[in-house]
């Protein structure tokens, strides 16, 4: 018995953690999920789950500053130089 009450209680959990997506109930407090009625605590906290992560890993992520201070010119030339005359000449061909 006990056994069935806790997977019971544990599944119960975590789908109220996920749903309902949208508010469900009979009045709701300025869109803010509380009422009476009842959204899932991972719906109704997106808005600061993502201000969070993205305040976390903004400091980790690259822009295109940093993918090209890694890029040596003269190299980059040298090893497209081929194609890129063909890709010119193909396309003045065209104008």
């Amino acid at each position: 018995v006990a056994l069935l009450f806790t997977w019971f209680h544990i599944w119960l959990a975590i789908q109220m953690m996920f749903l309902p997506v949208e508010f469900f109930g009979l009045w709701q407090y300025q869109s803010s999920g509380m009422g009476i009625g009842w959204q899932g605590l991972v719906p109704r906290k997106c808005e600061k789950m993502a201000r969070m992560s993205y305040k976390c890993a903004r400091p980790f992520l690259e822009g295109p500053g940093d993918w090209l201070s890694r890029v040596d010119p003269k190299r980059l030339v040298s090893e497209v130089r081929s194609e890129l005359r063909v890709v010119i000449e193909t396309a003045m061909a065209h104008v």
